[in-house]
């Protein structure tokens, strides 16, 4: 009986200690409750309460900006005893934006960020390019990505320009990028990025700022930098150059121009061997504190082999070495393409075993959407007329598309691949934005391959030209 009683009585007299700790914790000042968060840490070893108290004096201490500073300072203390690197160093960084005035804590803050990062050599040759598509754990593809590098000269310095194209088909957007960088430090110079879903912004690189400027919305903004950086879009060509090693950690300063200045916390976590569409590689797993993961080869190509990001699964299916002057080319079941400069094609896997054959054509720059389709053409409309093809076609495709309407001279009966073809160009809208549709139809006995491109009006001129010239770059096999 006493026992119980004693147990009870034990319970009130820890639930009452707890009370007064808090009440006496919110009811102090900043630097009484600094002063508990540095006992709690230096003599009590008792970290985890320390991290709770500094984070209550940087909340409760705005007044006192002393304290709030010293407590942002020891807070990312108490985390590298945590082992917690990237968030001991985004706390520093916090600390030198927020509290310029304190010259001494600023300066030991930034004694304690990751100094310049070492790179290796660029692992890549002149004009190389890596194609990685996109599918869901399920297996289903959903778009791809492509990443080139090429060199060129900057004000008389040699330097990389990082390219990157994507498209994904099942929300239809479209996206391309590119960053200037020096050639040896890998410094950004310029960047610019188009995400059809997003917008459309440039930036440029000077000393202790990045000027980036909305290209759609017409603003202009600065982002204030104090050390080096990287932009976000020369990432994984950034990963190929980390001296990565089973253990390697390290906090990279990251610019994203959508947003501001992010202190990318990564860790190699091991090695594993991937058999991926382009082949079998031994790969550093490569953890990122926003929750994704790269796989970097181990050989010395340092291919971005694979990532996870977003329940998306890059898988690398093709290395290219391009040649100036000198275009891909598209082999179809059947049929082959002589590609556009700069251009790169994507056949997903088709969701039916007899669904038609189906190819994406991805522009340099994200302005046009495309496509071809091969498939057997159908027993009753063998004996149709041209004409008769050319008004079925517009037919189906008008219901589909916002005042849609032919163009008076849209349509044009010709030949390619010595075979009966037509095209058809055709206004419409999307939105309040004024679209043209061309489509370009080749009839063979076996074969009937089917182009569409999709732009906007005032760039359709400069467009058709060179997509004219992979339409009559066909051959059938």
């Amino acid at each position: 009986m006493c026992r119980k009683k004693l147990g009870k009585a034990a319970v009130v007299v820890v639930v009452a200690v707890v009370l007064s700790m808090g009440t006496a914790a919110w009811g102090a000042s900043p630097s009484e409750l600094l002063e508990k968060a540095i006992h709690a840490e230096e003599t009590a070893g008792n970290i985890d309460e320390a991290i709770k108290l500094y984070e209550q004096v940087i909340i409760e201490g705005k007044a006192a900006r002393n304290a709030a500073a010293q407590a942002e300072y020891r807070l990312a203390q108490c985390l590298l005893k945590k082992n917690k690197p990237a968030e001991a160093n985004a706390e520093l960084e916090k600390l030198i934006k927020e509290f310029p005035e304190e010259k001494e804590l600023v300066a030991k803050a930034r004694k304690q960020l990751p100094s310049e990062i070492k790179l290796l050599p660029a692992p890549w040759q002149d004009h190389e390019a890596q194609q990685l598509n996109l599918k869901l754990a399920s297996g289903l593809d959903i778009g791809t990505y492509v990443y080139r590098v090429d060199s060129e000269r900057h004000e008389g310095k040699e330097a990389w320009r990082c390219r990157t194209r994507s498209f994904v088909p099942l929300n239809g957007m479209q996206s391309s990028s590119t960053v200037l960088a020096e050639k040896e430090s890998f410094a950004p110079i310029s960047s610019r990025w188009m995400i059809s879903l997003l917008g459309n912004v440039e930036a440029v690189y000077r000393p202790q700022v990045v000027v980036v400027k909305d290209l759609l919305k017409k603003t202009e903004h600065e982002i204030a930098l104090d050390g080096p950086v990287f932009d976000n879009e020369q990432a994984a060509e950034l990963f190929r150059r980390l001296p990565l090693a089973v253990g390697y950690k390290t906090t990279v300063p990251i610019v994203s121009t959508l947003t501001s200045k992010i202190p990318l916390g990564l860790e190699v976590t091991g090695k594993e061997t991937l058999e991926v569409p382009a082949g079998k590689f031994e790969c550093f797993k490569v953890a990122l504190n926003i929750g994704q993961t790269f796989y970097i080869s181990t050989d010395e190509h340092r291919y971005a082999v694979k990532f996870e990001a977003g329940g998306a699964i890059g898988e690398l299916t093709h290395t290219y070495q391009l040649e100036p002057g000198k275009p891909l080319k598209f082999d179809g079941r059947g049929f082959s393409l002589t590609l556009s400069e700069g251009w790169f094609a994507y056949a997903p896997m088709p969701v039916k075993k007899d669904d038609p054959e189906k190819a994406f054509l991805l522009d340099s720059d994200g302005a046009a959407t495309a496509w071809i389709v091969a498939k057997s053409p159908k027993a009753e409309e063998k004996g149709k007329s041209i004409k008769q093809r050319i008004e079925a076609e517009i037919g189906e495709v008008k219901p589909t598309l916002k005042d849609f309407h032919v163009r008076a001279d849209g349509v044009k009966q010709r030949t390619v691949a010595d075979k009966p073809a037509f095209s058809v160009v055709a206004d419409y809208t999307d939105g309040d934005k004024k679209m043209v549709m061309y489509g370009a139809n080749v009839l063979g006995d076996k074969l009937e391959l089917q182009f569409v491109a999709m732009i906007a009006a005032d760039r359709f001129e400069a467009f058709l030209p060179e997509f004219d010239k992979l339409v009559e770059s066909l051959q059938l096999k």
